[in-house]
């Protein structure tokens, strides 16, 4: 399994939108994050890999429809 987190290189205004703790041990979390680049690119990342199987329940359904919402707004 990979999982993804924020660094002191992340690009700045980069928002942790979830967490999920000590996935791999204490003080190792997984998260979820988004961005709005210079150029006016939105970018998010899941932060796993294995995201896709959990987009049919009902809290990501609801998560993704508002972050489509975010991201398709002009």
């Amino acid at each position: 399994m990979k999982i993804d987190a924020t660094t002191r290189s992340s690009p700045s205004g980069t928002i942790v939108v979830a967490v999920i703790p000590n996935i791999f041990g204490p003080g190792i979390n997984a998260e979820m994050t988004y961005y709005e680049t210079p150029a006016g690119a939105r970018v998010f990342n899941a932060g796993t890999l294995d995201f896709a199987g959990s987009v049919l329940t009902a809290p990501v359904t609801r998560m993704l429809e508002n972050l489509w919402s975010r991201m398709t707004a002009p």
